[in-house]
């Protein structure tokens, strides 16, 4: 498990080389306010995360797009 540093002002995009996918492509929406991965002998997944704290009544839409 790690944190990763990642300060950018812009949304993130994910390009990871897959064995039989050739590629798979994620695309948020946002700037991750936190940003670790983690991994083991079998699997390893990467997860930003969004942090808002929002009114009664106020909405905030996010969205993260795979492209496999």
């Amino acid at each position: 498990y790690q944190a990763l540093d990642h300060n950018a002002l812009s949304n993130l995009i994910l390009i990871q080389r897959h064995p039989l996918l050739g590629q798979l492509t994620a695309t948020c929406s946002f700037a991750p306010d936190f940003f670790p991965i983690w991994g083991n002998q079998n699997t390893f997944s990467w997860e930003p995360f969004l942090e808002r704290s929002l009114a009664s009544g106020q909405a905030y839409a996010w969205q993260i797009d795979y492209d496999f």
